[in-house]
């Protein structure tokens, strides 16, 4: 959008001074703009910073190189390769990735948008996000023991949205041993199973609600709509069914 530039006024050497008429128009930086732009220099510095302070880092960071979070997958960022070959457990721990990755999203751009001013929380969303995507790397990673660790954590820090105990729940779902064999048809057997798939559709209906209470068509809506759906995707995976119905 173009808004017209303002009259200039010029000081003349007799000391009067003379108004010259706008002589065209100036683009206009909106808010979305304005904020992406802050983002973008807050990445540079935080780029900086790390290249400066932490040398072993510098080999991986590039202060050209970076993610900014925008609608679609967050910034093109992916889940770390697995360390192992348990396909049933990869794809339940991308699902679980993607979805926290876009959690924080979510909270990154409601905060910068004051909606913690406003009756929600993004503080919230961004320390279940973080504990959510440990968990989901400490699978990849057979990092077993890891797992119900930083689910029963995001559960402490996450009731603002929410129940703690549905994060007990999923971890009731996890075999104690033997993760290696672990897979959907086991999943679904077990007896914590209907519980864990209740409480992941639970928290996919709260961040449902969230989206449409801050807005679908924005990106924290859109990126909290991509976190239901990855754990309504995890249900089916643990229902022993392919994570797409449509594959069906």
């Amino acid at each position: 959008m173009l808004v017209p530039s303002l009259p200039m006024r010029n000081f003349n050497r007799n000391g009067s001074t003379t108004t010259t008429a706008p002589t065209g128009f100036v683009p206009a930086m909106h808010g979305a703009g304005r904020r992406a732009a802050r983002w973008i220099v807050q990445l540079l510095l935080l780029q900086l910073v790390l290249w400066a302070c932490v040398p072993e880092w510098r080999g991986s960071l590039s202060l050209w190189n970076f993610s900014l979070p925008l609608p679609g997958r967050t910034g093109g960022q992916e889940p770390p390769l697995p360390e192992h070959g348990n396909q049933f457990v990869i794809d339940l721990a991308n699902e679980l990735w993607f979805a926290a990755d876009d959690m924080l999203t979510a909270g990154a751009f409601m905060g910068d948008e004051g909606w913690a001013g406003r009756g929600e929380s993004p503080a919230t969303l961004g320390a279940v996000g973080i504990n959510m995507r440990n968990a989901a790397e400490a699978l990849l990673f057979a990092d077993w023991w890891t797992v119900s660790g930083e689910l029963e954590v995001a559960g402490a820090s996450g009731e603002f949205y929410f129940d703690e105990e549905d994060f007990l729940a999923i971890t009731g779902v996890l075999p104690e041993e033997d993760f290696e064999t672990w897979n959907g048809e086991e999943a679904a057997e077990a007896d914590g199973s209907s519980a864990a798939r209740a409480a992941l559709q639970r928290m996919s209906e709260s961040m449902t609600g969230l989206a449409e209470r801050v807005g679908a068509k924005s990106v924290a809506g859109q990126a909290l709509i991509r976190t239901a759906e990855n754990w309504r995707r995890a249900v089916r995976l643990l229902q022993g069914l392919e994570a797409d119905e449509k594959a069906e």
